[in-house]
């Protein structure tokens, strides 16, 4: 009778995944560092869970899409202004843009409340570990200044004489450009540049300082070197003029190069 043959085993298919290398994992870990605003879990059945899905959902496409529109309804509000100081100059006329001062102001209020309300509702998802990200305490800064400007100072302006509440109205006004920062949110990409741009302030800073010295001693070389040009009577007065106006001195050539 033969003897049945032994059955080999299976080899085992528990196989270690691979394990990313130091440069991934650094990788990996900025992108979390830089990108990921949240990370507190919140019960997905609660009413914070639900707006906190919400808000990472739905909403966030939806702010990104008013943060686009609102920068474009800024930049005609330029346009309008461009119109006014022209019409003052008596170069044009501003009739054409007359109906959009009326408009834009509308705009502004509508996305003023939209950027107001989005923020409740994220720190009402995620409380004070809302402001864990940068990006966010600026936002919130931003939506604040925006919302007293065009809520509570504008009305309360806008029939006054006082020079002083019109100056502070100014001010208000200038903080609107603020909200073009806003579109940083908008992509990630954007947010990781700015980011990486911050941390590298220091090298930013030193290289310029080495600019500055190349810059010195092209000025001083450049100076010496064209003194005994301009102090020549046989050249050309006007080029002499013109050499002494870009490098007749210290100030001059630095300015020039």
């Amino acid at each position: 009778v033969a003897t049945p043959r032994p059955t080999r085993q299976p080899e085992s298919l528990d196989v270690a995944p691979p394990q990313p290398s130091a440069e991934k994992k650094e990788k990996i870990a900025l992108h979390h560092l830089l990108v990921d605003d949240m990370t507190e879990e919140v019960d997905p059945k609660s009413m914070r869970g639900r707006v906190a899905f919400i808000q990472n959902t739905v909403m966030y496409v939806f702010i990104n899409v008013c943060v686009v529109a609102n920068t474009l309804v800024m930049f005609a509000e330029l346009q309008v202004l461009g119109s006014i100081s022209n019409a003052s100059l008596g170069i044009g006329k501003h009739d054409n843009w007359s109906s959009a001062e009326t408009i834009l102001p509308v705009f502004e209020k509508m996305f003023s409340a939209i950027f107001l309300v989005d923020l409740v509702l994220h720190l009402y998802a995620f409380r004070l570990k809302y402001f864990k990200s940068t990006f966010n305490i600026v936002d919130t800064v931003i939506v604040v200044v925006t919302s007293v400007e065009a809520f509570l100072v504008t009305p309360l302006t806008s029939n006054t004489a006082n020079i002083a509440i019109v100056r502070l109205l100014r001010l208000m006004r200038v903080t609107r450009a603020l909200k073009a920062a806003r579109v940083f949110k908008v992509c990630e990409g954007l947010r990781v540049l700015a980011t990486v741009m911050v941390y590298s302030l220091g090298s930013t800073f030193w290289s310029l300082v080495i600019l500055f010295i190349f810059q010195v001693i092209a000025s001083i070389f450049m100076c010496h070197s064209l003194h005994f040009f301009v102090i020549d009577s046989s050249n050309d007065p006007s080029l002499r003029a013109w050499v002494n106006d870009m490098y007749g001195d210290g100030v001059k050539s630095f300015w020039t190069i």
